[in-house]
């Protein structure tokens, strides 16, 4: 149990639950692709400076290097349990998703600058994708080619971070006086069994998928390169903890929401990706269900209902603790 200090001693708080922990991940992750986007910009400005305007290249990366140390910051604060790393992590992330809705603003406007800006060339949509992950250097790029559909992608990560740190902020710091949480509400319930009743529809949908495309691939005639058997593998292991996930969260432990938040957020990038190039149900399918269950993971009820797993355990104990005290003191 995390612990910390105070004027008044040492008091135990609360636990790093699946949420905090979820924000110190993609954190962290998101830290990592803007020091990838320096480091590519690094290397694309040095050796070529002309290709670049000076002072868009500067700000850039300062700005990236000051979102790497923030957001990696913000996430060691928020493992260590201090609610000012996730306050560090929501303004970091918050102006990275300024600037990638800037950029999908700007697209959807035809927007040009005038001055005809110097950047690194466009290298086709599979490029240019990957390279808008790559943090605010990502972002800007992909502002100045003006392709909605790449702005868009780099708008993704951050707004996961964002939305992760702004649903681990508490409220509000409960008193000493106040009475003990009630247990979870029918709503919680309601909210957590639909989350786990969408992931295990999600892994059902995954394993049925990977088995059906291994039966094809197996009675083909042609042959089959190897990689598609690892992709199938892959799957039938994503597939596997989506169904993990759900299990135990209707078991009612941390371990199976931080696990659906995972997912989600690692799904909803592909989907989005796949619903804008594919269209149609095939392509949106994927993105709602896997936003369904993001947005349900997060949710305070989810974790009200979770948590309500150890209160009546408490509740019980009390009795217990209270009937020792007074034999004791009859005793005396």
């Amino acid at each position: 149990m995390l612990y910390s200090q105070e004027s008044s001693g040492t008091r135990p708080v609360e636990p790093v639950g699946a949420l905090a922990t979820a924000v110190a991940l993609f954190a962290a992750i998101g830290a990592a692709a803007n020091l990838v986007g320096l480091l590519v910009l690094a290397f694309g400005f040095f050796p070529d400076p002309g290709r670049y305007d000076d002072s868009l290249a500067v700000s850039t990366a300062l700005g990236t290097l000051l979102l790497v140390c923030a957001l990696g910051y913000g996430a060691v604060l928020t493992v260590r349990g201090d609610e000012d790393g996730r306050f560090t992590v929501l303004v970091a992330a918050g102006v990275w998703t300024v600037v990638g809705v800037a950029g999908v603003f700007a697209a959807l406007r035809g927007y040009r600058s005038e001055y005809g800006i110097h950047w690194a060339e466009e290298g086709g949509p599979a490029v240019d994708i990957a390279t808008s992950t790559a943090g605010l250097v990502g972002s800007v790029t992909a502002m100045v080619h003006g392709d909605w559909l790449v702005n868009l992608t780099g708008l993704v990560l951050p707004v996961i971070i964002v939305t992760l740190a702004a649903s681990a902020i508490p409220s509000a710091a409960p008193s000493p006086s106040a009475p003990p949480p009630s247990a979870a509400t029918a709503i919680d319930e309601v909210v957590a069994i639909t989350t786990g009743v969408l992931a295990a529809f999600v892994g059902l949908l995954g394993a049925v998928g990977s088995c059906l495309g291994l039966v094809v691939a197996l009675g083909s005639d042609n042959e089959v390169a190897p990689v598609v058997f690892i992709g199938f593998g892959v799957g039938a292991l994503i597939a596997l903890l989506w169904l993990l996930g759900a299990l135990l969260l209707f078991l009612r432990r941390n371990a199976g929401r931080l696990i659906l938040i995972i997912l989600s957020a690692i799904a909803l990038l592909g989907a989005f990706v796949l619903a804008a190039a594919v269209g149609g149900l095939v392509g949106w399918l994927p993105l709602v269900l896997s936003g369904a269950v993001f947005g349900l993971s997060v949710a305070r009820p989810t974790g009200r209902w979770i948590a309500a797993r150890r209160r009546p355990l408490l509740n019980a104990r009390a009795p217990m603790d209270d009937s020792r005290s007074s034999g004791a003191v009859t005793a005396r």
